[in-house]
């Protein structure tokens, strides 16, 4: 059975996308694995062609700094700390407030129901999404 879940989250404060993942980041979210980063390339234009280097973090905050200029989508993949447990994460700016969502895709957090039924444990992640980034609005769902 494929699910798809999704964090929404809207902050009201303007943050850079850079700011926001320090802060992601400073809080224990993950941008490696395995020595590897995976992002969205400058010029990807939608096509979410996902690349995975070994890059420094200085290269990729220019990386993501240029597409910011471009008003492109910026995507990074973080983990919470050594768990596994995280997804894709998906930036998109405006003038007013900073809109995020996190993909639920990688190892995710799970409850299990009766006769083997599991949903996403939204309790999870909240406190480590909401919290550091003082997040005003957020909305979660999921398909099954």
């Amino acid at each position: 059975m494929s699910v798809s879940a999704n964090i929404d989250i809207h902050l009201a404060t303007k943050k850079s996308t850079i700011e926001i993942i320090k802060i992601l980041t400073d809080s224990g979210w993950n941008i490696f694995h395995n020595g590897y980063i995976e992002y969205l390339p400058l010029g990807d234009k939608d096509d979410f062609d996902w690349q995975t280097e070994k890059i420094s973090i200085e290269h990729l905050m220019k990386i993501l700094q240029a597409k910011q200029n471009a008003n492109e989508v910026i995507g990074i993949i973080m983990t919470w700390k050594d768990t596994g447990i995280g997804g894709t994460f998906l930036f998109w700016t405006s003038e007013k407030y900073e809109t995020f969502s996190l993909g639920i895709g990688i190892e995710r957090q799970k409850i299990e129901l009766i006769d083997d039924y599991e949903i996403t444990n939204f309790q999870w992640y909240l406190p480590k999404l909401l919290l550091p980034l003082n997040a005003d609005y957020f909305s979660f769902y999921e398909h099954i």
